[in-house]
C-alpha cells in the first residue's frame, strides 16, 4: 500500500510540476509604464548590470516626417508584440522582433494636431490631444484606436485641448483648459467613449493610484485656488480632500508623491491624504504660476549648488504636516556619489550605416527628438511636470544635471549623481537607472555606461527609444 501511495504521489507530482519558466510578454502601455506613472518596470531582468554593456542596436525604422506638422515624436510604447509611437503624420506600430511596420494611422490635418499622449486599454490604443492652429479657442479630442489593425473604434470631439491624460480602471481621464474653455476634468468610459462624469474648475496631472486621481481646484484657466481632492475614475466620486495646492507627479504602493506650490516633494497616503514626508524640491526655471499646467520647464537650476539643508525631511501627518520640524542635514545628505560622464570609449556602440548609428549625439528630450522640454510626448503634455520616477524603495528625480534617489520610507537623500549633460527622464528597469545620456545602478547611482537611447522605455529585454525621426531597438548581444 505504500509503495502505491509513493507511485501515486510521483505521478501526480510530475504532472502538476510547472514546466520552464517563460518571459512574461513584454508590455509598457503607458508613457510612464503605468497609470501611476512609476516609470518602473518590475519585470524586467534581461538587462542588468552584467549585461547593460553588451547593448546593440537591433534594428531601426525611420518613422514617418514632414515639415508642415504640428505633431512630433514622442517615448514609443510596447503591447501585444508591437511597438507604438507618434510621428509627424499621426501614429505607427512595428513589430518588436524586427521592426517591420504593423500599421500606420493618419491625422486628417496633420498641421493642426498636436502630438497625442497614448495609453492602452483593452485591447484599444487611447489618443488624447488638441488642435494648434486657434490660439483663443483650441478645441480636443480623444481616438480610440484598435491595436491589431490602427483603425479608429471611436472618436470624440472636446471643446477643451487635452493637457493630461490618464488610463486606468477602463476609465479615459482628461484634463484640459483654454483661454476660451474652463478648466475640467472628465471620465470617459475607454472601451466606446462614452461621458461618465465631469468635474469643472479642477485640474489633474495624469496620475492614478487604485482608481483614484488626484486633482487641484483653479480659477479654470490653470491658476490654482485653493484645495486638493483625490476621487475616483469610475464616478468621480470624492475620496479626501486637503486645504493643499498638491500636483501628482507618480504614485506606487499606496502613496502619491506630489509636489507643492513651493516645489516641495511630498509622499502622501492614499487613503486619507496624510504627509508622510516632504523634502525641498529642485530648482525650476520660472514659470508663471507653479500649479499651472502651462509651466515651460521640465526644471532647470543646478542642483549641484543645493546645500544638504535644501533636503529637509518635514514629517508629521494632517494637512499642516508640511510645517512639521525640519530634519535636513546630517550625515544622510553626505551619502551623494559624485558622478563623471564616464571615458568616451563608454559611449554607444557604433553600428554604421550614416549618421543614425552615432549613439552620442542625442539624449531624452534632445532638440533632435522633437520632444524639447516635455516629459513625455507632445505640447498636450502636462509642462509643469517633474522628473520622477519610483521603485517602491527609492524616488529617483533629476534636475539640471544632477539625478538623485531618496528613501520612499522618508524622503532622505540615498544618493546623488552629477552628470556631465542636462539628465532627462529616469526610467528604472532590471536595477538600473536611465536618465537620458547615461544608465546607472539603481543602488548607489554609479555610472554604468554613457549611452543615447533616446526617449526611453525597457521592456522584454529591450530598449527602445526614438532619436532624431527614428525608432530604435537594442538588445543585449550574446
Amino acid at each position: 500500500m505504500r509503495f502505491h501511495t509513493l507511485v501515486l504521489a510521483s505521478i501526480l507530482f510530475v504532472a502538476i510540476a510547472p514546466g520552464p519558466a517563460t518571459a512574461a510578454t513584454p508590455s509598457w502601455e503607458h508613457p510612464g509604464f503605468d497609470a501611476e506613472d512609476s516609470y518602473y518596470n518590475p519585470a524586467e531582468s534581461v538587462i542588468n548590470e552584467g549585461s547593460v554593456g553588451r547593448l546593440t542596436r537591433r534594428w531601426s525604422v525611420p518613422l514617418r516626417d514632414i515639415e508642415a506638422s504640428c505633431s512630433g515624436f514622442s517615448r514609443p510604447l510596447v503591447t501585444g508584440g508591437r511597438a507604438v509611437t507618434t510621428d509627424k503624420l499621426g501614429i505607427s506600430a512595428y513589430s518588436i522582433t524586427d521592426g517591420k511596420p504593423s500599421w500606420k494611422f493618419d491625422w486628417d490635418w496633420p498641421d493642426d494636431n498636436l502630438t497625442p499622449s497614448l495609453a492602452v486599454s483593452d485591447g484599444l490604443l487611447i489618443a488624447a490631444n488638441g488642435d494648434c492652429n486657434s490660439q483663443s479657442d483650441p478645441d480636443g479630442q480623444l481616438t480610440a484606436l484598435d491595436l491589431a489593425t490602427g483603425k479608429a473604434r471611436w472618436k470624440i470631439e472636446l471643446d477643451t485641448p487635452v493637457r493630461s491624460v490618464v488610463v486606468d480602471k477602463g476609465v479615459v481621464v482628461i484634463s484640459g483648459w483654454s483661454p476660451s474653455d474652463e478648466e475640467v476634468v472628465a471620465g470617459y468610459r475607454a472601451s466606446d467613449g462614452k461621458a461618465l462624469w465631469s468635474k469643472a474648475g479642477w485640474s489633474s496631472s495624469g496620475v492614478s493610484l487604485n482608481g483614484f486621481i488626484m486633482m487641484r481646484k483653479t480659477d479654470g484657466f490653470g491658476v490654482a485656488d485653493g484645495g486638493t481632492s483625490a476621487i475616483s475614475v469610475l464616478d468621480g466620486s470624492l475620496r479626501w480632500s486637503r486645504l493643499e495646492n498638491w500636483a501628482a507627479e507618480a504614485a506606487f504602493d499606496g502613496l502619491f508623491y506630489v509636489t507643492d506650490a513651493r516645489g516641495r516633494l511630498l509622499a502622501v497616503d492614499e487613503t486619507d491624504g496624510a504627509v508622510l514626508w516632504s523634502v525641498a524640491g529642485p530648482a525650476r526655471s520660472p514659470v508663471a504660476d507653479p500649479a499651472s499646467d502651462l509651466g515651460a520647464s521640465r526644471g532647470g537650476g543646478s542642483s549641484s549648488s543645493s546645500s544638504s539643508s535644501d533636503l529637509g525631511v518635514s514629517r508629521g501627518g494632517g494637512p499642516s504636516s508640511d510645517l512639521g520640524v525640519s530634519r535636513g542635514g546630517g550625515p544622510s545628505s553626505d551619502l551623494g556619489v559624485s558622478q563623471g560622464g564616464g571615458p568616451s570609449s563608454d559611449l554607444g556602440v557604433s553600428q554604421g550605416g550614416g549618421p543614425s548609428s552615432d549613439l552620442g549625439a542625442l539624449r531624452d528630450g534632445g532638440p533632435s527628438s522633437d520632444l524639447g522640454a516635455l516629459r513625455d510626448g507632445g505640447p498636450s503634455s502636462d509642462l509643469g511636470r517633474a522628473l520622477v520616477a519610483v521603485d517602491g524603495r527609492r524616488i529617483y528625480r533629476a534636475s539640471s544635471r544632477t539625478v538623485e534617489a531618496l528613501d520612499v520610507r522618508n524622503g532622505r537623500r540615498v544618493w546623488s549623481a552629477r552628470l556631465g549633460e542636462e539628465a532627462g527622464q529616469p526610467v528604472r528597469a532590471g536595477g538600473l537607472v536611465y536618465a537620458g545620456g547615461v544608465v546607472l545602478r539603481a543602488s548607489d547611482g554609479k555610472t554604468l555606461r554613457a549611452a543615447a537611447y533616446g526617449s526611453l522605455i525597457v521592456s522584454g529585454g529591450t530598449v527602445y527609444g526614438v532619436r532624431n525621426s527614428e525608432l530604435v531597438a537594442f538588445s543585449v548581444r550574446r
